[in-house]
């Protein structure tokens, strides 16, 4: 009897295990734990075997060898899945919603189909060709072809949040990363005041905290620093007239070194020496985004299993190392500088001699540079910004003062977050957008010949004179339009209490991305076709600029 009670009873266990607990909540970030779980009981099972301590087990009055736990084990695994299969396929909220069948059981189905060429969006043009605008590309995702969704997803008013795709480089979090929108507003804050146009010194007076010192430039600073890498390029590319050039390698080269030299305050040079140590980050950046973006957009848990493993996850770990090294270096020479811009000779001399007679900070800064991090250049950097952190400190009155055992902690995680930024903003829109542009140029040599005539009548090509030239405008803008960064849309999550587009309800708490639109008929006037002037003097070709949106746009933008 207990032989086919027992494994109906783990079957069962499994079920309500789903039913209960894993269909609530997000399991993305947590899937390595469940395993582990997993796995202990495995293990603790084989264990029993191997050492044959009881041929026999006592479970509730029922006796069961070792082996026959395992067996039970195996059970209630099959019950799980057969329980999330059947929930998905025949019982889910997005049940009413159509799409590819082998979809509503697993995100494998449209991550196989996508994963060929890495092409999702086309796939996602060809299955709304097939179902319509709604459209059920996996278990608890819509992609949406309707343009009134645009307002209503990514609108300024909207309730709803990023998806669970943004987990993906957890526990790392940035401005692009980040889902609470209260904290997202604070780190946006921050951005929109380096890229605004009017600069700002944030005194040591008025800072709160040390990390509070900086410098935010005007964005007219940029220009002349963004001019000498830009011409370095355009060096290149003269003197290679005669054959053909790598552009796209150029131009990632090009948008790698100005972030460096905007964010960390040097370029990188990857631009010019080809024995630069940073084109191997730059090499690392796009294999990560490929692998990420390409292959586990839609398994957020299986990546997840990679981020764990050493042997698997090498160059990303490698890569944030540098990028904190880079931020940690940076963070000395701005604090210090600040410091002791605001200090006179006699109050430096005091608060040296103060921070040098303290045995306990020597000793620690010394276990810092000679333990984990070794290097005489770095353990001087190590020493500058914890000295530097430190004066400030003592500049508050001896209040506030960073843990120096931990200081190396403190600081990996508060320079993960701009690094993260950092990352972000330098991998790949710069350098797409430009070759989308010269592409776009390229084919239609007759808007080539037209903006060039225009950048040749104005009286000098700074940022001023060009801002003001429309045609450039409309290029650019007509070249967003066909080549969006964002093709398959952001992930976004309903409220729990679903919304309405139109007349068509999205139940709540479910995965939600708006397909590009920007090649639909319903919206533009010849969609397929490069025409800048519908930005400046033809403006009958575009039915309804809200659906036009090449990066973002509302509350998380």
């Amino acid at each position: 009897m207990s032989q086919v009670v027992l494994p109906l009873l783990a079957i069962s266990s499994g079920a309500l295990l789903h039913l209960m607990l894993y269909r609530f909540n997000e399991w993305d970030t947590e899937a390595p734990y469940v395993f582990l779980s997993r796995l202990i009981f495995w293990i603790s099972g084989s264990m029993l075997i191997y050492f044959k301590q009881s041929s026999m087990i006592d479970i509730f009055d029922i006796r069961i060898t070792p082996k026959g736990l395992l067996v039970l084990g195996n059970y209630s695994t099959l019950g799980i899945y057969c329980s999330v299969i059947l929930y998905r396929m025949f019982f889910h909220k997005l049940r009413k919603f159509p799409g590819p069948f082998l979809a509503r059981a697993s995100n494998f189905y449209i991550t196989a189909i996508s994963g060929k060429k890495l092409r999702f969006y086309l796939e996602s043009q060809r299955l709304h060709r097939i179902h319509g605008d709604y459209l059920r590309i996996g278990p608890s995702e819509l992609s949406i072809a309707d343009p009134r969704a645009v307002r209503a997803i990514y609108g300024s008013q909207s309730p709803v949040s990023k998806g669970p795709f943004y987990t993906m480089l957890h526990p790392q979090k940035a401005l692009l990363t980040t889902r609470e929108k209260q904290e997202h507003a604070e780190r946006r804050n921050v951005w929109d005041k380096a890229f605004s146009s009017k600069g700002n010194l944030n005194t040591l007076s008025k800072a709160q905290s040390v990390k509070e010192i900086t410098y935010i430039p005007a964005l007219h600073d940029y220009e002349p620093r963004m001019l000498i890498l830009i011409n370095r390029l355009l060096e290149i590319i003269d003197n290679n007239l005669d054959k053909p050039v790598p552009v796209k390698e150029w131009l990632n080269y090009l948008a790698f070194d100005v972030m460096g030299d905007i964010v960390l305050g040097k370029s990188f040079n990857t631009l010019t020496d080809d024995h630069a140590p940073e084109l191997h980050i730059v090499n690392s950046i796009k294999v990560q985004l490929r692998v990420a973006f390409g292959y586990f957009v839609h398994l957020p848990w299986l990546f997840s299993f990679l981020k764990v493993i050493p042997l698997v996850n090498s160059g990303t770990i490698g890569f944030w190392r540098w990028i904190d090294s880079r931020i940690l270096e940076t963070h000395m020479v701005s604090l210090h500088s600040s410091l002791c811009d605001n200090l006179d000779t006699t109050s430096m001399r005091t608060l040296t001699d103060t921070y040098n007679s303290s045995d306990w900070i020597n000793r620690t800064c010394y276990h810092i540079s000679f333990g984990p991090m070794r290097g005489v250049e770095r353990q001087l950097r190590i020493l500058s910004t914890y000295k530097a952190i430190l004066l400030g400190a003592l500049l508050r009155g001896g209040k506030s003062i960073p843990h120096p055992l931990n200081f190396l902690g403190q600081k990996q995680r508060e320079t993960r977050f701009p690094s993260l930024d950092f990352a972000k903003i330098n991998s790949n829109p710069i350098a797409t957008a430009a070759l989308n542009i010269l592409f776009r140029l390229a084919c239609h040599k007759d808007q080539a010949r037209k903006l060039q005539k225009r950048l040749d009548e104005l009286p000098n090509l700074s940022y001023d004179s060009v801002l003001k030239l429309d045609l450039l405008d409309g290029v650019i803008n007509e070249a967003f339009r066909l080549h969006s960064p964002l093709l398959s849309g952001s992930q976004r999550l309903t409220p729990p209490n679903g919304l309405y587009i139109g007349d068509e309800y999205i139940p709540g708490n479910v995965k939600v991305r708006i397909l590009m639109l920007s090649t639909d008929s319903r919206v533009f006037v010849s969609p397929e076709e490069f025409i800048p002037e519908r930005w400046t003097t033809r403006p009958e070709l575009i039915k309804d600029h809200s659906v036009f949106i090449p990066f973002n746009t509302g509350e998380f933008c």
